[in-house]
């Protein structure tokens, strides 16, 4: 048997799903903010919004890829309060750490602009 040196870290249960629901709602408000510049045909003149309205689209929507791949073959342990966690390699929890801060300040940035991604 391979020994794995594979750094894992847990996250709690309740946690990742709370990732899951703002993920899903930052792709959904970013993908209603293009459909809308699209339709007014406003893309060109406001280039840079759609731009980080792509960007804050592609970020979420792979941030969720990466959590259901980890999903579908995830461990759980049960902490000592009876709660569970998933279990998540090092490599894994540092890109959806990458991508949530980009997707963060990218939302920072499309509210210079008076737009938002985020649901009020």
């Amino acid at each position: 048997m391979e020994k794995s040196d594979k750094k894992l870290y847990s996250l709690p249960l309740e946690y990742v799903f709370e990732l899951i629901v703002k993920t899903e709602n930052l792709k959904t408000v970013s993908r209603e903010l293009i459909v809308h510049l699209v339709e007014e045909q406003q893309t060109e003149e406001k280039e840079h919004i759609f731009s980080l309205a792509c960007e804050i689209f592609w970020l979420n929507s792979t941030t969720l890829n990466v959590i259901n791949k980890e999903i579908d073959t995830a461990s759980f342990v049960k902490t000592s309060e009876g709660e569970a966690d998933f279990i998540i390699p090092l490599e894994t929890l540092k890109i959806m750490q990458s991508m949530m801060v980009s997707s963060y300040y990218a939302n920072i940035e499309l509210n210079r602009f008076s737009h938002s991604a985020s649901i009020h």
